[in-house]
């Protein structure tokens, strides 16, 4: 895990504590959406991607132990998907997205780049020991249109952040 203060400049979109999560997805892809409309938007850096599922409804209180609940449905909606979104509405701005892939890591994130209008995606597997969440380390894979697929070995978040902040630099 990596926890780093937001940059001074930029203000940061963050859910309100104690509200309902899909109201608070719903709110930051709202205020996205509207500070690239207004012009002000040439970059967009998301630290982390809303889940793409939701519960319907909260539970407030516990559920009792019944026979009738032995078996409880939990109905869930679909998150609205903020990189999609950006990804329909910019003009010149170099969008890079994320994508934490289970199986066919290069495949699945050659099709999330193009449906998703993006011009970069950097990918991770769970598969790789030492990656991903619960980790100091990542290793990554960052596939863009202009300069196909570069892979790096397992390093540090920070040595990960600066290679993948190198790899844009090349595409400006």
């Amino acid at each position: 895990p990596m926890a780093c203060p937001p940059p001074a400049a930029v203000p940061p979109i963050a859910p309100k504590a104690g509200t309902g999560s899909h109201a608070s997805r719903d709110k930051r892809f709202e205020a996205v959406c509207k500070f690239r409309n207004q012009g002000e938007g040439s970059n967009c850096f998301q630290s982390r991607c809303s889940s793409q599922h939701t519960l319907r409804q909260a539970v407030i209180s516990a559920i009792a132990k019944k026979e009738s609940l032995a078996n409880p449905n939990i109905e869930l909606i679909k998150n609205p998907d903020i990189i999609a979104g950006l990804g329909k509405i910019k003009k010149y701005q170099y969008l890079v997205g994320f994508a934490l892939e289970t199986q066919d890591v290069l495949d699945n994130g050659t099709k999330k780049l193009h449906a998703k209008n993006l011009d970069a995606i950097v990918l991770n597997s769970l598969e790789d020991p030492g990656a991903g969440f619960g980790h100091k380390t990542n290793k990554v894979q960052f596939l863009s249109h202009k300069n196909g697929l570069k892979s790096f070995p397992l390093k540090s978040k920070k040595a990960v952040a600066i290679d993948l902040w190198n790899e844009i630099l090349k595409e400006l």
